[in-house]
């Protein structure tokens, strides 16, 4: 099964290392996010969640049909971003009673 190990304190290398220990397969590190992903049996998942600083995590399976696309709304002018923008202000942003 595929699992995302993460770490708590433990650099990379050192959650790299924690990982092949326990004899992990397919191991693909995610930079970013200091994570790894990894093929572990259940044995091999237990045991690794037992060391301080790592949690295991099964990654679920994920269908692109499960996406839900959301449109956003159409600005075409410059003056429709400025309403939204003012709109979103109580009270509203007027600049009546500014001087410059």
């Amino acid at each position: 099964m595929r699992y995302a190990v993460v770490s708590k304190g433990l650099t990379i290398d050192q959650l790299r290392a924690e990982v092949k220990k326990v004899g992990a397969a397919d191991i693909r590190e995610a930079k970013h996010v200091g994570e790894l992903f990894c093929e572990l049996d259940e044995g091999q998942a237990s045991t690794l969640a037992k060391v301080p600083g790592l949690v295991v995590k099964p990654v679920k399976l994920f269908q692109p049909d499960q996406q839900t696309l959301v449109e956003a709304p159409g600005v075409e002018k410059l003056w429709d971003v400025f309403t939204m923008l003012r709109s979103l202000f109580t009270p509203p942003l007027s600049g009546t009673g500014l001087t410059v």
